[in-house]
């Protein structure tokens, strides 16, 4: 299921320090276009952005200002003050990012382009939580990329296509869709025939389509997002098919989502090599759904993307980003197999090795690593499946106990 970020897991805080922290960029506007629920379509979020040389520059005028009004009446002295907060004021409306949701639970490629009706149930949510209406056509459809046009026409959303600033960061596009294309396949049960019903539904090409729409016809920056592997429960209790099975049709929706960006030099975000499928944490109500923990993995990784990514660069090439922020957010840990044959360690991180390496990781888009893709899932979850590895090692104990008591 293709997701989205839901705001509320955006959680900045303004950290005062002495000194300034380094510089990072700048960021307007951001616009998620994938599929949630009861999500509010637009939404603003202050973030701390400090710049040193506009602090710096600051000061000085301070200084002035402070050595000037020593001989002006208490009056200029007020207006001062009134300047400098509408100053502050301005500097903090800089800082923020807003955020236009047209996002939809259900949405694949075809809504994208064509529209789709909103499920009642959450038109009803939406009223009942107080939260915006769903911006719909006069035929009660959701149509995300007219709407985001006509934002861009209506100067809702301003870009400016001559700055050189590498601090300016044009308003960008975070695209999640793929996986619904995907499920509303599952019924065919194989993963060839899946593969092959994706293929007449011609999902590549759509999904070209709509990436072509967001950089070329709209100049937007765009943030592709590549779907995460559902809760192992998902395929156990749903599908009734093996892991392997799903892979390998998530493989092909990766893989052309990846030429795709490669294509149009996009960064690209895999949530398949982010979340762990065997961790409930990591997901919400639902094994497809993200919870709150794993939504603070995709803003991190968002928040990577916009203070590295030169979107001047026209000769930079398509990069994936997957991971966590910090290693200590990573919980699950694979014990060293041959630590019962060794003695042991005062020091218990040495007994025991991180399944992922923890920080953000950040990879060529190319041919050969996307030849790897399935592998590079199906070891990650080999690794990831400590219920499983706990088993095996149940089953050998159990076989040495049986191998004694002959």
């Amino acid at each position: 299921q293709t997701q989205s970020i839901q705001t509320q897991s955006i959680q900045t805080q303004s950290i005062q320090t002495q000194q300034p922290p380094p510089s990072t960029t700048e960021v307007k506007q951001t616009v998620t276009i994938s599929m949630d629920k009861d999500d509010e379509k637009e939404s603003p979020v202050i973030v701390t952005k400090p710049k040193p040389k506009f602090q710096e520059i600051n000061n000085e005028n301070d200084d002035q200002n402070k050595n000037k009004n020593k001989n002006e009446s208490n009056d200029n002295q007020n207006k001062d003050k009134d300047k400098d907060n509408d100053d502050e004021s301005k500097e903090m409306d800089s800082s923020i990012i807003r955020i236009h949701n047209l996002s939809l639970d259900d949405m694949d490629c075809n809504g994208i382009l064509n529209g789709i009706v909103p499920d009642e149930l959450y038109v009803k949510a939406r009223k009942e939580y107080k939260l915006p209406a769903y911006p719909l056509d006069k035929d009660n459809k959701l149509y995300p990329i007219k709407i985001l046009s006509s934002m861009c026409m209506n100067k809702e959303i301003k870009i400016n296509q001559k700055t050189k600033d590498k601090n300016h960061i044009n308003p960008t596009v975070i695209l999640s869709v793929g996986f619904s294309d995907l499920r509303q396949n599952l019924k065919y049960g194989k993963p060839e025939l899946i593969i092959e019903a994706l293929r007449n539904d011609e999902f590549a090409e759509k999904y070209e389509k709509i990436v072509h729409q967001i950089v070329d016809n709209l100049g937007l920056n765009l943030i592709i997002v590549i779907a995460y592997e559902p809760h192992e429960s998902f395929t156990e209790k749903q599908l009734h098919f093996s892991r392997d099975d799903l892979l390998s049709c998530m493989e092909f929706v990766g893989n052309k989502i990846m030429q795709i960006g490669e294509k149009f030099k996009c960064p690209i975000i895999d949530l398949s090599r982010t979340l762990n499928p065997f961790d409930r944490d990591h997901y919400g109500s639902t094994a497809v759904e993200p919870s709150i923990i794993s939504g603070q993995f995709i803003v991190d990784i968002i928040i990577k993307i916009l203070s590295d990514w030169d979107w001047n660069d026209d000769k930079r090439g398509s990069k994936i980003y997957f991971g966590v922020k910090d290693k200590d957010k990573i919980q699950q840990q694979k014990s060293n197999k041959d630590s019962k044959h060794k003695p042991k360690s005062k020091d218990k991180d040495k007994d025991s090795q991180l399944i992922d390496d923890g920080d953000i990781q950040i990879i060529d888009n190319d041919k050969s690593y996307r030849s790897k893709y399935f592998n590079v899932l199906q070891v990650r979850g080999e690794q990831l499946n400590t219920a499983a590895h706990n088993t095996e090692e149940m089953a050998l104990l159990d076989d040495l106990f049986k191998e004694d008591a002959q």
